[in-house]
């Protein structure tokens, strides 16, 4: 019994590390306050908070910004086309 449960443990730790090691990261440059992020399968989008981190504040320069699946910023400021955002918190895509 010991035996089977210290070799699941290492077959965990095993495919743990290798699928750890299987995403590729990168860090993109350019964002003040970058909260959330989320992908339709084309673009993914962050939503920035703005230039200070106050949550609360009703300074409306939050955007969310459109980047290429590979980390490329396409739009810096893809939404609000005219207006303004108050440091948008959480994002998802609908439809």
């Amino acid at each position: 019994m010991f035996k089977k449960i210290i070799s699941m443990f290492f077959a965990f730790l095993i495919f743990g590390v290798s699928f750890s090691n299987a995403a590729e990261k990168k860090v993109i440059e350019g964002f003040d306050s970058p909260e959330s992020i989320a992908s339709d399968g084309k673009y993914v989008y962050v939503s920035n908070m703005g230039k200070e981190l106050k949550a609360t504040a009703k300074d409306g320069d939050g955007t969310i910004s459109r980047l290429s699946l590979a980390g490329e910023v396409l739009d810096k400021q893809f939404l609000p086309e005219k207006g303004m955002l108050h440091s948008p918190k959480g994002i998802a895509i609908v439809g």
